[in-house]
């Protein structure tokens, strides 16, 4: 096995599982996730926030839960199973 490889993992993994031990509990969501620095970096660089009714949140939480628990199920009945591949 190749040292140096195996590097970047375990560093992901101390990240992902010692630091919430210290009171880090976004720790990899805003530093090492690519999609959670643009998101952090984002909410820096905008001042403003934008407010939603209460019903908009919803109907935008039910839209994320569906396609999610339809995969899933997908996944879990072995129908599909490619999908997982992507």
């Amino acid at each position: 096995m190749d040292v140096l490889t195996l590097i970047v993992p375990v560093v992901m993994l101390i990240t992902a599982f010692v630091y919430p031990f210290f009171g880090m509990k976004s720790y990899n969501c805003t530093h090492v996730c690519p999609f959670g620095s643009i998101q952090e970096f984002v909410a820096r660089c905008v001042s403003y926030k934008l407010k939603m009714k209460p019903t908009t949140v919803k109907r935008l939480d039910m839209f994320r839960q569906v396609p999610w628990a339809i995969l899933m199920l997908c996944l879990w009945t072995g129908v599909w199973f490619d999908w997982i591949e992507y």
